[in-house]
């Protein structure tokens, strides 16, 4: 409605229900900690992106090993996210849909489903690509699941905006990589294996940035998610139009605390969660033994200019567009506090 291509809530809405994509994901990715977490960031953010969603996984009995759907089979966690898995003899229903194509051993789909557009996602090391099947993938590398994070949802967003079809856009037919650990550098420069974490959060604000910084940190490879604490911070309730933008909010979630919802999930993986629903003030402090990374979803200027004050050691305030051509636009800021020794 926005862009003006439906003429109403009614059409809109129509439209996007009528749209639809396939995702792909062989045996290895099923059954790897990096893969099920590309596989199943791929699902829940196409399930908001995309009126259907249609998963073919090789190895869907495979257990979750990690994330907030841990020891579910694959399966039931693509069906958990609104998605529906399917078998090779029922494609014809997404013959017409794009592709993404998770990993890089995972076959493209077979030359009878009449795709307009595929895309397969790719991680090596804290590097992530997006790029048409027969572009050459990254060298292999290191482990990092935040990569494997990272490209999935590259990869829905990158087939997302092809979809939307914006003149003078080429989404969807180029190579799209981010390097995480140096985002100036090349691809090759993948850096060295993931092999620390904080061992304490504290989110502030659990729209959908908070519930995406909780989704990626329940994927991270701690030895005992249970001595990591994880504090959680918002005071408002779910609104059903919370499910298109929130990766932990269901479908249809009314009234429910949005600390609460998240809390459940963290605490499914395995996280020690503690809430605190009140909102962030002048007169909030962290106290000395409280040694979180503070990682902040804020969706206004006042509560963003107190967060210096809180006394947390080092805090990352994300802010995100608002509109329908600066949405996915991202300003990140670094906060943190120099104590004398």
């Amino acid at each position: 409605m926005h862009e003006d291509s439906q003429p109403t809530l009614v059409a809109a809405l129509a439209a996007h229900a009528a749209t639809g994509i396939l995702i792909c994901a062989d045996s290895a990715v099923c059954n790897e900690t990096d893969g099920q977490a590309a596989l199943l960031t791929a699902v829940v953010t196409a399930v908001r992106a995309f009126g259907q969603v249609h998963v073919l996984a090789e190895a869907a009995e495979a257990r979750v090993t990690a994330g907030v759907r841990r020891n579910l089979t694959v399966a039931d966690a693509i069906r958990r996210e609104g998605a529906r898995p399917v078998l090779m003899n029922e494609l014809t229903a997404s013959a017409t849909w794009p592709v993404l194509i998770v990993g890089t051993s995972t076959p493209e789909p077979p030359t009878d489903h009449n795709h307009g557009l595929a895309l397969r996602v790719c991680w090596s090391g804290w590097v992530a690509q997006v790029a048409t099947p027969r572009v050459s993938t990254l060298r292999p590398g290191g482990s990092c699941v935040l990569a494997a994070i990272a490209a999935a949802a590259m990869g829905v967003s990158e087939i997302f905006d092809a979809a939307r079809a914006r003149a003078g856009s080429d989404a969807g037919y180029r190579t799209v990589a981010l390097n995480l650990w140096n985002p100036d550098g090349s691809v090759d420069d993948q850096g060295p294996s993931l092999a620390h974490a904080a061992s304490a959060w504290w989110l502030v604000g659990l729209g959908h940035l908070g519930q995406a910084y909780a989704w990626t940190i329940s994927w991270l490879p701690y030895e005992d998610p249970g001595a990591v604490e994880i504090v959680l911070q918002d005071t408002d309730r779910t609104v059903p139009a919370n499910h298109s933008t929130g990766v932990l909010t269901p479908r249809g979630s009314t009234g429910i605390r949005k600390t609460r919802l998240v809390a459940a999930s963290l605490d499914e993986a395995g996280f020690d969660t503690r809430i605190v629903e009140r909102r962030l003030g002048v007169d909030m402090r962290a106290a000395a033994e409280e040694c979180h990374v503070a990682l902040l979803g804020l969706d206004n200027l006042p509560t963003r200019r107190l967060t210096s004050g809180v006394n947390w050691l080092f805090a990352v305030d994300v802010g995100l567009g608002s509109g329908p051509k600066d949405f996915s636009s991202l300003l990140l800021r670094r906060v943190s506090r120099c104590t004398p020794k």
